[in-house]
């Protein structure tokens, strides 16, 4: 788990800062939108990845999913359902609010990693210390 939670923080970081250099360089065009898709997808697999390990889940991780989770589905639902307007209109809703409050997520996902991986290294560290 501590190798996990190691790894997963230097990814998360790393493709939180490719994203943000991508939107710099696009940004006169709609590469700007290339930082939500960069930081998001890996974002998405962590998320889902550390679902299913049997470790307590921090008070910033579930609300990460709660406001995050609704994002994917949308762009999945608009995807998918093209032709319905009346649909596609409330998840294009979401979409657009996404595009607020979703950096600020992605950054605190960032900080969320490590402090497991740092809390992972605090536990670790006392047991040996015993």
């Amino acid at each position: 788990m501590k190798e996990f939670a190691k790894n997963d923080y230097y990814i998360q970081t790393f493709f939180v800062i490719v994203g943000i250099a991508a939107s710099a360089i696009g940004f006169q065009t709609w590469a700007v939108l290339a930082f939500y898709f960069i930081a998001g997808v890996s974002q998405l697999i962590s998320f889902l990845l550390r679902l299913f390990i049997n470790k307590r889940k921090s008070t910033l991780y579930i609300v990460y999913g709660i406001t995050i989770l609704p994002v994917w589905i949308s762009l999945l639902v608009i995807i998918l359902l093209k032709q319905n307007n009346d649909l596609t209109d409330f998840f294009g809703f979401i979409l657009f609010s996404a595009l607020f409050y979703s950096p600020v997520m992605a950054l605190l996902y960032v900080y969320d990693t490590y402090n497991q991986y740092k809390n992972l290294n605090i536990i670790i560290d006392e047991s040996i210390d015993l």
